[in-house]
């Protein structure tokens, strides 16, 4: 039995480690996080605990998303030109995956190539930042450095 036994201190789990099947599995069939959750009656919120603290569930939860962008990826490509393809569709897609196809999307190349930029950054604009910075010189870096002292010597100033 999964969970608390009756008259046991401490709150109930529901997590069973053949829930990293179902969410890939989900993923691979185009399903998003909302269904993964369903399907094993729990709420995203659970889902995100999970995620923090089953080390097996999160690397679940990373292979199910490059599946589930992949699947969409598959869709869009088999549909690009398509005049009856689903209205809105990438739309939809650019607000559910956002780091492949939103307004910043990563480029993947570059994640793949220095992945240590990754690593370093936050989001797709840390990214393309830290890919900026580091094509610099060093000449051009400190001409950089000293506009934004005289920019922060002229904002001290009344």
């Amino acid at each position: 039995m999964i969970g608390q036994q009756a008259g046991e201190v401490g709150r109930a789990t529901k997590y069973d480690p053949g829930f990293c099947l179902v969410v890939r599995e989900l993923a691979q069939r185009g399903e998003f996080p909302e269904a993964w959750a369903a399907e094993m009656g729990v709420t995203l919120n659970t889902m995100r605990n999970w995620s923090r603290n089953q080390p097996d569930f999160a690397e679940a939860v990373v292979i199910a998303h490059h599946l589930l962008q992949t699947y969409w990826t598959r869709d869009l490509v088999a549909n690009r030109l398509n005049p009856n393809a689903r209205p809105g569709l990438y739309a939809l897609i650019a607000r559910r995956l956002p780091a492949l196809y939103g307004r910043n999307p990563i480029d993947l190349v570059s994640w793949l190539v220095e992945p240590e930029i990754n690593d370093e950054a936050s989001s797709p604009a840390d990214v393309r930042m830290i890919a900026a910075i580091r094509s610099m010189t060093d000449q051009e870096i400190s001409a950089r450095i000293e506009v934004l002292r005289a920019r922060r010597a002229a904002e001290k100033q009344p």
